[in-house]
């Protein structure tokens, strides 16, 4: 069992001779009646097969032009009321790292079934995980969420959160197991199907789910991915967590979505990452970050950061003043920038309210206003009168 993992006690599968039961009816492709027979059995004492969660998951994601009652979703959301989040987790796709079958796809098909092919040949897809389920097509290098996926993937953000919150070590170790990494004994480094996931959040969509639903899944996604990164020792690279970050601020959102996003984020998030995210992505924006970066590395410890908050450390009020609110967009930017710096400055006006470096002089107040809306220069003046 991987580390991290809640190791509660995990119940027995359902025997053999009520696996024939429930799944009878697909020999005739009943699926209605298969769905009534596993409702029947869904509770604290027993675990469905592998298959027939994967069964849910299909049908979640394909479901049949006739409303089934009950409904994929409702059964898996009792599953996971009646089991911890290990116990269901078998049955998800985890990414693939050599050329052995998974366990998650180690079963018997019986090829006259119908529901048994179709939901292997999902299965089969899934070499980055289980995001592989979600998308329209994996092939495609610009990821889309099938319309059909978002509730899955509420369901899924919810067995990682009962995961975090059950577990000693204060992060999803299941959340984890689903990124990329170069091996799965490192840490991980990459979160790509997080943030084809938020862009597509945004996007108009038939899906059953709101938009504003499902950016707050993208949202709690980049909580647990936070998470992770900030327990010892970190589960995810910390570099590449604000490296996962400058796709959404660069392109992928426009300035009205990233405000509604982060104004989603930041009640999840430490103030100090959301801080250093915000300060890596500004120099981003500005065409700098790269450079400052290997500045930073020849010169070793600056004072640009608050460094007493470890890797992932904010800003000093001096620098956000003297540096980061003078960086001006480059020709090609909207004002993404200024969403940016003005979530940057409530932060710190909240965590640092009696420092004397809000005490700005008169020339480098109009050097803040050259480079920043009314709206940043009346926040820092109005704080800076009280």
């Amino acid at each position: 069992m991987a580390e991290g993992i809640n190791k509660k006690s995990v119940p027995l599968t359902h025997p053999t001779h009520v696996q024939d039961i429930i799944a009878a009816p697909l020999e005739e492709n009943d699926i209605e009646l298969f769905m009534s027979n596993l409702g029947d059995y869904v509770n604290a004492a027993s675990v469905p097969s592998i298959r027939h969660i994967q069964f849910l998951f299909y049908l979640s994601l394909f479901p049949p032009a006739a409303p089934l009652k009950p409904s994929p979703l409702f059964l898996l959301k009792r599953l996971l009321a009646c089991h911890s989040p290990v116990t269901l987790s078998v049955a998800s796709p985890v990414p693939s790292y050599g050329s052995q079958v998974p366990v998650y796809a180690n079963w018997h098909v019986d090829t006259g079934i119908q529901m048994e092919r179709q939901t292997m040949k999902l299965l089969k897809r899934c070499r980055a995980g289980v995001w592989d389920l979600f998308w329209v097509s994996v092939e495609e290098e610009d990821k889309v969420v099938s319309d059909t996926a978002w509730e899955l993937i509420g369901w899924c953000v919810e067995l990682w959160e009962k995961d975090q919150a059950e577990s000693e070590d204060s992060f999803s170790a299941l959340f984890v197991a689903q990124l990329g990494g170069p091996s799965p004994d490192l840490a991980k480094d990459n979160a790509s199907s997080i943030v084809d996931i938020t862009r597509c959040a945004f996007e108009e969509s038939g899906a059953s789910l709101s938009q504003m639903r499902r950016i707050e899944l993208a949202a709690r996604m980049f909580a647990l991915l936070i998470n992770a990164t900030t327990v010892s020792p970190p589960r995810f690279h910390p570099p590449s967590l604000s490296l996962t970050f400058l796709p959404l601020f660069r392109s992928a959102l426009g300035p009205e979505h990233i405000s509604m996003f982060l104004s989603i984020l930041q009640p999840r998030t430490p103030h100090y990452v959301l801080a250093h995210i915000y300060t890596i992505a500004l120099e981003e924006l500005a065409g700098c970050r790269i450079s400052r970066a290997r500045s930073r590395k020849l010169r070793g410890s600056t004072d640009d950061f608050d460094y007493s908050f470890g890797a992932l450390a904010p800003p000093t009020v001096t620098f956000l003043l003297g540096d980061l609110l003078l960086l001006p967009p480059r020709p090609d930017q909207d004002n993404r920038m200024a969403v940016i710096k003005l979530a940057l400055v409530g932060i710190m006006l909240g965590q640092y309210p009696g420092a004397e470096a809000w005490l700005v002089s008169p020339d480098t107040l109009e050097r803040l206003k050259e480079t920043n809306p009314d709206s940043i220069i009346i926040t820092l003046l109005q704080h800076a009168l009280h």
